[in-house]
């Protein structure tokens, strides 16, 4: 059936419809300037904010994202080609001031190009970050996530001479507050929940608690250097390295902890894990004196040694290992608790294939010298 044909009104009505806005058009290439300003709630320029263009859709031939950060009075400026873009702002790491990550929408770019400035909004979050006796803390971080008019916001801001400041939007947030570095002195990260922000307010952080004491040993009752100690349950978590006197001190909260000892070495059997309810100083012993054995690891077909795989001795009856690498001899040392039974993996790539080999029950009754020789399957 033939159809019937379209009177001009109908054209006229076509070609207005197809030329509407809404219908995508590819960018052009000349590059056009994109410019403004990033201010505070308050009014004070924001320095260091990344303001970030992805053009949307993508196009073959052209870059998808880009960028540039603002300078000390707020302001940027970018070149990219005409187009539709997605407009965001990220604060980075470098920004102490706590601002959310922002994500402004869809922004049409013509050949005159645009200014988008914008303003933060929200309320202000700040504080004090302490540690133990009240010492303020600079370089402590506080960061925070939660839900505002659906949609979700984070935001971090670093403490200098031990005060914060967050601007959020209004909502109910989770906040997370750290020591400047980790396993620094063994401070606590703290965590609070469910806390709801509805105007300015201040929230402060002391880093701090009982001192609880962790010393660790070696064979003979020598200090054991470089060990690692933590605590942790559902709201705080804190660590440590032992000094050269074989002890370190973690600062924690009244509560119910999983506190870890862990030798430095991953061929020292272990970790030792202790349930502990704190509510007052406390000192801990971790003694990881055993039995050390020295194996070589030879191919039972050729015995030639199975070098640079991976070894690993496991307690038969509870969840420790011991992990070594073999040398350019098959050789591989382990210190592992006495008195139990281990099984031994031993795991490499050859030829391009994954290849691996056992030994089930060795027992650790005294320092004992191995000579092991594997079986180890053909090459298919």
């Amino acid at each position: 059936m033939r159809l019937p044909a379209l009177h001009a009104p109908a054209l006229v009505a076509l070609a207005m419809t197809l030329s509407c806005s809404e219908i995508p058009t590819a960018p052009r290439l000349g590059s056009v300037t994109v410019s403004g300003r990033i201010t505070d709630r308050d009014g004070p320029p924001l320095a260091g904010i990344y303001v970030r263009l992805e053009l949307e859709p993508p196009v073959e031939g052209l870059p998808s994202n880009y960028g540039t950060q603002t300078n000390v009075d707020g302001r940027y400026e970018l070149k990219v080609p005409e187009g539709l873009y997605r407009v965001r702002l990220d604060p980075g790491y470098e920004v102490t001031g706590g601002y959310p990550f922002v994500d402004i929408g869809r922004v049409k770019i013509g050949s005159s190009g645009a200014v988008i400035n914008y303003r933060y909004t929200g309320v202000r979050v700040t504080g004090t970050i302490t540690g133990p006796n009240g010492a303020s803390l600079s370089d402590a971080t506080v960061g925070t996530a939660g839900v505002s008019g659906g949609e979700n916001v984070y935001a971090y801001a670093r403490s200098a001479q031990g005060t914060y400041s967050l601007l959020i939007p209004a909502g109910v947030y989770d906040f997370q507050a750290a020591p400047g570095g980790y396993l620094q002195e063994g401070l606590p990260v703290i965590r609070s929940r469910g806390v709801p922000v509805l105007s300015d307010t201040t929230i402060d952080f002391a880093l701090t608690g009982f001192a609880v004491t962790g010393t660790f040993s070696l064979s003979g009752g020598t200090p054991m250097i470089g060990a690692y100690l933590a605590a942790t349950n559902d709201d705080v978590f804190a660590a440590a390295r032992t000094g050269l006197d074989g002890t370190a001190t973690l600062y924690l909260p009244a509560g119910n902890y999983e506190i870890r000892g862990a030798a430095p070495s991953s061929s020292i059997a272990g970790p030792i894990t202790i349930m502990k309810s704190i509510v007052a100083d406390d000192a801990l012993t971790f003694d990881f004196s055993g039995v050390r054995w020295d194996m070589t690891i030879r191919r039972a077909s050729d015995n030639s040694f199975v070098t640079g795989a991976g070894a690993v001795v496991r307690e038969a009856a509870e969840p420790r290992a011991a992990y070594g690498t073999t040398d350019l001899f098959g050789r591989v040392q382990f210190l592992v608790r006495p008195g139990r039974a281990y099984d031994l993996t031993v795991s490499w790539i050859e030829g391009g294939y994954y290849r691996d080999a056992s030994v089930s029950n060795l027992f650790s009754a005294a320092d004992t010298t191995f000579d092991i020789s594997i079986n180890v399957p053909a090459l298919p």
